[in-house]
């Protein structure tokens, strides 16, 4: 019955300024997936529910009126849940809690320079996975700036993350006893990058790249890789094509490696308003260093 299955995303949030110059943003996200790619231990179709829910505080206008006009301040919380349907995922499963101080100064109209601390706790809901607790420090750059007849718009900042988790435990699994992950604590640069450029109306390039310390269904943690890069162009009117590729690896701390990497390419055509026709093509393979308890695969798509 899984070929029957859906997927959806819903959300919604809300947003109120007061008058003294400060503001509260609220909001909550319902996301249905069945091939979660931040998940090392997943090869495909394994459903996952996801509820994300943030809170923040601004000072925009009230640091501003204080420090300066170019100045700007945030706080706030995000509380996110990961459910797995299928039993063989449990270990995926758990709670997280992040808190966020994000301090930022305007170096162009539109692009700002910030400095950024988060502090998160993960409590797992199998006791084959250890709780854990983060803090993170990062410095980057978001906005948009002008280069030649172009344009680059997108976010780059550049961290460090110090992670720290307890255990090990001893659980019994069936008859057994068997220990959980003794890799009590890891620290990592880490790294975002997503820029798009648009050197004219006709093209659009976008690269993306991520470095960092996440969450394994294995293990304590997994470090984790990807880059992204895709690019559309507009032949003549109508008829936009596009290309691109990806490839992620993680290496949990319970030891291998899951490496994927992907092409695609597509095309569409509107003939009216309210028609129009889309081609495409991908191919996606995944390889894994863990033996008899990996999964690899080859998966090609033509729609």
């Amino acid at each position: 019955d899984k070929a029957s299955d859906w997927e959806g995303l819903a959300g919604i949030s809300l947003r109120y300024t007061f008058p003294a110059g400060w503001w509260l943003e609220s909001g909550i996200t319902y996301l249905r997936v069945f091939d979660p790619i931040d998940e090392e231990d997943v090869p495909s179709r394994a459903k996952q529910d996801r509820v994300d829910f943030f809170f923040d505080v601004g000072f925009d206008q009230l640091f501003q009126r204080t420090v300066g006009s170019r100045w700007t301040f945030k706080v706030g919380v995000d509380l996110k849940t990961r459910n797995f349907n299928d039993d063989a995922f449990e270990t995926g499963n758990r709670n997280q809690a992040i808190i966020r101080a994000r301090l930022g100064y305007k170096v162009l109209k539109e692009m700002q320079v910030y400095v950024e601390y988060r502090y998160s706790i993960t409590d797992a809901k199998n006791k084959r996975i250890n709780d854990g607790r983060a803090h993170e420090f990062r410095i980057g750059t978001d906005g948009a700036y002008p280069i030649a007849a172009g344009r680059l718009q997108g976010k780059v900042y550049l961290g460090y993350r110090r992670d720290a988790f307890d255990g090990p435990n001893t659980i019994i699994v069936g008859s057994s006893p068997e220990q959980t992950d003794d890799n009590d604590q890891t620290d990592r640069l880490i790294a975002g990058l997503q820029l798009r450029y648009l050197p004219g109306s006709r093209t659009t390039l976008t690269f993306r790249y991520r470095r960092d310390t996440d969450f394994s269904t294995q293990g304590n943690f997994q470090y984790s890789d990807r880059i992204d890069l895709d690019g559309q162009y507009l032949i003549i009117q109508n008829l936009p094509v596009r290309a691109g590729g990806y490839v992620d690896w993680s290496q949990p701390s319970t030891g291998g490696k899951v490496t994927r990497y992907g092409i695609g390419a597509g095309a569409r055509y509107r003939f009216i308003d309210n028609l129009d026709a889309d081609l495409s093509w991908q191919s996606i393979w995944r390889n894994d260093d863990r033996g008899e308890n990996g999964s690899e695969y080859v998966e090609h798509r033509f729609v």
